[in-house]
C-alpha cells in the first residue's frame, strides 16, 4: 500500500520516515508509530484476560476501538516475534500503561481511526479529533500561563488541540496518569508559524519531553512524545489512499 503524505493536512514533521511496517520491532533509538482505521484492522486471537476486559465494556464504540487497539498492537508484535498474538506476555502498570519485554507502547483513538506507537525508549501517542469546545476555558483551567497567553494571541482552536495532544503524549509516555499529572504539565508554545512541525518541549514536574505533533484530514489531531529525542521515527500509514 502507498505510505503517502497526502492524509496530513500540515507541514509533516522533520524526523518522520514513510515506510512500510518494518520487519523487526524498532532497536536503540527507533520508533514506529502505525496508524489504521478500525474497521480495516484484523481481528488477531486475544488472551482471556482482554476479553475478559471487553465484556465488562457496555458501550459498543469503546469495545470496538478497544478491541482495535489491541488487534493491531497483538498483529504487530505476533508478526515480529514469531509468537502466537494470544500468548504475548503484554503487562499492564498500575496506572494502565501497558508494556512488553522492555519495549514501550502506546495506544490512542478517536472516532473510526487508531494509532500504536512502539520504542524501546519512554514513548506516549494521543489522537483528537478538532470539534467545538469552549478552549479558553480549558486552557484558563489546565495550561499554563504561557500556553494560555499564546492562545490568546492566535485566537486558533487548532492551536489548542495540538497543545492538547502533546501534552496528554507526554503524559501517557511519563506513565502515571491524566489525573495525577495534568495540572502539572507545561508546553512551550512554537515560536513561530514556521515551527509549527518541530519538537514541542513539554515539561512535567521539572522532566522535559519531545513532543512531534501533526494534523491530518478531517481536523485529526495527533502528537507522540519521547524523553529522549529519537534517531529516527517510522510512519507507516495503513489506511487507503484518500480519492
Amino acid at each position: 500500500m502507498p505510505m503517502t503524505t497526502e492524509f496530513f493536512e500540515e507541514k509533516i514533521p522533520r524526523s518522520f520516515v514513510f515506510s512500510p511496517l518494518p520487519e523487526v520491532p524498532p532497536a536503540g533509538r527507533e520508533a514506529v508509530i502505525v496508524i489504521a482505521d478500525i474497521p480495516q484492522i484484523k481481528p488477531v486471537l486475544l488472551p482471556d484476560a482482554e476479553l475478559q476486559r471487553v465484556a465488562k465494556l457496555t458501550h459498543a464504540a469503546s469495545r470496538d476501538r478497544f478491541l482495535a487497539g489491541r488487534y493491531l498492537v497483538r498483529g504487530i508484535l505476533s508478526a515480529w516475534l514469531d509468537m502466537d498474538s494470544e500468548k504475548i506476555p503484554i503487562e499492564i502498570t498500575a496506572s494502565g500503561k501497558p508494556f512488553f519485554n522492555h519495549h514501550e507502547f502506546g495506544i490512542s483513538h478517536t472516532q473510526q481511526l487508531v494509532a500504536a506507537v512502539f520504542s524501546p525508549m519512554q514513548a506516549g501517542i494521543d489522537l483528537e479529533k478538532e470539534r467545538p469546545l469552549d478552549f479558553h476555558a480549558l486552557a484558563n483551567r489546565f495550561f499554563s500561563g504561557e500556553e494560555v497567553s499564546s492562545l490568546a494571541r492566535s485566537q486558533n482552536l487548532s492551536d489548542f488541540f495540538r497543545f492538547w495532544c502533546c501534552r496528554e503524549s507526554a503524559i501517557k509516555a511519563d506513565g502515571r496518569g491524566l489525573g495525577k499529572l495534568l495540572d502539572v504539565t507545561a508546553v512551550s508554545p512554537p515560536s513561530g508559524a514556521a515551527e509549527r512541525a518541530s519538537i514541542t518541549l513539554v515539561t512535567i514536574e521539572g522532566v522535559v519531553w519531545h513532543a512531534y505533533p501533526w494534523v491530518l484530514r478531517a481536523g485529526i489531531h495527533g502528537a507522540v512524545a519521547f524523553r529522549d529525542i529519537p534517531s529516527v521515527i517510522h510512519w507507516c500509514d495503513l489506511r487507503e489512499p484518500l480519492g
